[in-house]
């Protein structure tokens, strides 16, 4: 989410409208209110917005998986559960946004070096594998499997 502020906060419309139409779809997704979003002082409080809404769903969905794996247990208290979320928090902020614009350097099959930088949107990402397929906006090809630290924010 870090990741989509910042790009939302850029200079050039060419990067910061896809990650605005991103956020506020977020929100609209999380159930912001419209207003409340378009009121909002900055990106980052949007982003807090989302976070805020989520939260609640998070923790159910979080419960629920504990009940299935594990029916007769009761979920554990963690005393470092502040740290786990943050953790998971920090993860997210990572994780490439589907529609964020990067900028990204392609290995050539050639000589494994990497090649000209060129500037992609993210299609699709595996949080498994921790790799995105992108599309270079200028030259509408298509790189996937592309590991996310290989991603540049511009």
């Amino acid at each position: 989410m870090a990741t989509l502020v910042a790009q939302a906060d850029h200079k050039s419309n060419a990067v910061s409208l896809p990650a605005k139409q991103r956020l506020e779809a977020m929100a609209h997704e999380a159930g912001c209110d419209k207003n409340t979003v378009t009121a909002a002082d900055s990106w980052e409080e949007v982003a807090d917005m989302i976070r805020a809404a989520m939260a609640p769903k998070e923790q159910a969905s979080e419960v629920e998986a504990q009940e299935e794996s594990d029916p007769e247990e009761a979920p554990e208290e963690s005393s470092d559960e502040s740290e786990e979320e943050e953790s998971k928090e920090d993860e997210e902020d990572n994780t490439p946004a589907v529609g964020g614009v990067y900028d990204y350097r392609p290995i050539s099959n050639k000589t494994g070096k990497p090649g000209k930088q060129i500037t992609v949107e993210v299609q699709s990402v595996s949080l498994k594998k921790q790799t995105c397929t992108v599309k270079d906006l200028a030259a509408d090809k298509e790189y996937k499997d592309v590991p996310w630290a290989q991603l540049i924010v511009s």
